[in-house]
């Protein structure tokens, strides 16, 4: 069991400038200019921001490592678990992000549909992205970040 986290300020603080630049883009870019593909971009910042949480516990030999994402968000979970309280929705959110912008890397057809942005894949399976999807990230998000920066404060 680990006794101390050695947690990187230069990652975290990456994480909370893209957290942040989601969110904004959320709640005043999007509003203004009504357009589903804006939430694309709010995905993305949410990626990047969970990529550089990742990267803020995980110790740098394995951030260098040519690992899955998978691989590195279990070991992210497998650090912390002895540290904080990890909900279910946090981690959840962190696979959810990742997969939907896996998801509209690969497909072949996305389109808009009212103030939602659907992606198809090859099997017409379709993946539904709208506003409140997103905010529910953004905010699962503030909570895990709030939690490791906890950490640092001990």
């Amino acid at each position: 069991m680990l006794n101390k986290l050695s947690i990187s300020i230069t990652h975290l603080q990456k994480a909370v400038y893209q957290l942040h630049l989601a969110e904004h883009l959320l709640e005043v870019t999007y509003p203004l200019i009504k357009d589903p593909k804006m939430l694309l971009s709010v995905l993305s910042n949410l990626e990047q921001s969970h990529e550089n949480l990742l990267e803020s516990v995980l110790p740098s030999n394995l951030i260098k490592a040519d690992t899955s994402f998978m691989s590195k968000l279990n070991s992210f979970e497998d650090l912390l678990q002895s540290q904080i309280v990890l909900s279910e929705g946090e981690i959840k959110t962190i696979k959810t992000v990742h997969d939907l912008v896996d998801q509209h890397k690969e497909s072949a057809v996305v389109f808009s549909r009212k103030d939602s942005f659907i992606i198809c894949e090859d099997d017409y399976k379709m993946q539904k992205i709208d506003p409140l999807l997103v905010g529910e990230q953004i905010h699962n998000t503030k909570k895990l970040t709030t939690k490791i920066f906890g950490l640092v404060e001990k």
